[in-house]
């Protein structure tokens, strides 16, 4: 699926035909999605996921500063 900011709410359906008979229909299948609202959910999960992976990073930095040894030289 491809979102973008400037889109609104798509609906689509499908006509499902019977196996038996195909000019009759077996099932409607009916799908919505708001893609601009979409794309803001994207947007704020990628930020969130980077925040939390730098809060991870600054973590490991200081966890190896208070518990490594400086190297000899």
């Amino acid at each position: 699926m491809h979102v973008t900011p400037e889109c609104g709410v798509v609906v689509q359906a499908v006509l499902v035909p019977q196996k038996t008979n195909p000019e009759l229909v077996d099932r409607l299948q009916v799908g919505i999605v708001d893609q601009a609202l979409g794309y803001r959910l994207i947007g704020a999960t990628e930020q969130g996921l980077a925040q939390l992976d730098q809060r991870r990073r600054a973590q490991e930095v200081d966890k190896a500063a208070r518990n490594g040894k400086a190297p000899s030289l």
